[in-house]
């Protein structure tokens, strides 16, 4: 090894989003209650559109503690369906852009 061999700098990887169950937590908290069906719709829309990769299975748990912690008037049966029509509504617009 005489000559000192020239060593590239290492290569720089992309941040990955810190978009997991706790930054939905962290969100959820700066939004308030929702009354209306439409309001909240948009909101999970809005949600899924910021933390695509959070299944309907993780998300639904922490939308009903979020709306019994806020006092909405809606039931586990009402989100879950709110969460799973978003998920098509997103999947189905996002696919319109490919």
């Amino acid at each position: 090894m005489g000559a000192s061999a020239a060593v590239a700098p290492p290569k720089s990887v992309a941040p990955k989003p810190i978009l997991t169950t706790y930054g939905l937590k962290r969100y959820l908290a700066n939004v308030g209650q929702k009354t209306e069906p439409r309001a909240l719709f948009r909101i999970v829309v809005r949600i899924n559109y910021l933390f695509s990769h959070i299944s309907e299975a993780e998300m639904t748990p922490i939308l009903i503690k979020w709306c019994k912690r806020t006092d909405s008037p809606f039931d586990q049966a009402q989100i879950r369906q709110m969460v799973l029509d978003a998920k098509q509504r997103v999947l189905k617009h996002s696919s319109k852009r490919d």
